[in-house]
């Protein structure tokens, strides 16, 4: 993790969020692009118990756009399994390795608020998407219901 030379300006726009971690203050983060957001959600919905951990990683370290600090961990060039998995443990040991050492707690407090902001991202997407194809809201509800 390196000390960014200046704070980063954090635009006012919907895909950018803040997450407060007791003691560390305010995470902001970056909603992933749409191809990389459903990349996350079909690897969470294969085995969404299985390890929460390494999911939390992949998302913290795409989304990541603290005001002060920058990941070392460059993103892997592309998003197979593995290279995500990759990925999120370098993000882990960054995390771990930091002067002040993040705790599991706060690790996982930022993929959970991560997950929920995905998940209203793509929702609102898809529907606005289908609405202006439509060219109404009520029957891109109802599409974006049935499609699935």
């Amino acid at each position: 993790m390196t000390p960014r030379a200046e704070v980063r300006e954090v635009p006012t726009t919907p895909r950018y969020f803040a997450v407060d971690l007791d003691g560390r203050g305010l995470h902001h983060f970056r909603l992933p692009t749409y191809s990389d957001a459903a990349v996350l959600f079909e690897l969470f919905e294969i085995d969404p118990f299985s390890d929460l951990v390494l999911w939390a990683g992949m998302a913290v370290g795409l989304c990541w756009w603290h005001r002060g600090y920058d990941l070392d961990t460059p993103i892997p060039p592309g998003r197979s399994a593995g290279a995500l998995a990759a990925y999120s443990r370098a993000v882990q040991d960054e995390l771990l390795d930091a002067r002040d050492p993040y705790a599991r707690k706060e690790f996982m407090a930022m993929g959970y608020a991560i997950s929920e902001h995905i998940a209203g991202f793509l929702r609102e997407v898809d529907d606005e998407a289908v609405g202006e194809v439509l060219g109404n809201g009520e029957a891109a509800t109802s599409v974006a219901s049935t499609s699935g």
